[in-house]
């Protein structure tokens, strides 16, 4: 009976150990748990981030496209605007130029008449 007794209190120290190393794995793996957990927001996070600089960096590439199409558009309005001036100026250089020989061709057929 002793013996059964040694025995059963062996097998309840065993029992009372294992208990408690079974508690202790049990926090371990919560704590795992809300560890991967933790990852895990930090994961969607990043990747929420990532999704949204994506959507930034598009949206600037694109604003980016149409503000280069809009320097294009003026770039060839101000060179419309100087060939036309351009070409304003030599028809206004012309007229002078016949002014000018008008008015020479006048006063020779002014000075011719008058003598």
């Amino acid at each position: 009976f002793d013996r059964l007794k040694k025995d059963h209190d062996i097998l309840l120290k065993s029992l009372e150990e294992t208990r408690s190393k079974n508690n202790e794995l049990a926090n371990v793996l919560n704590e795992l748990v809300v560890s991967e957990q933790e990852l895990q927001d930090i994961i969607d996070h990043v990747q929420g981030r990532l999704v949204l600089n994506e959507q930034v960096a598009r949206n600037k590439f694109a604003q980016g496209n149409k503000y280069k199409a809009e320097l294009r558009q003026l770039n060839e309005q101000i060179a419309t605007t100087i060939a036309r001036r351009q070409s304003l100026e030599g028809i206004n250089n012309r007229m002078e130029s016949q002014s000018v020989s008008d008015s020479r061709t006048r006063t020779k057929s002014e000075t011719t008449a008058a003598t």
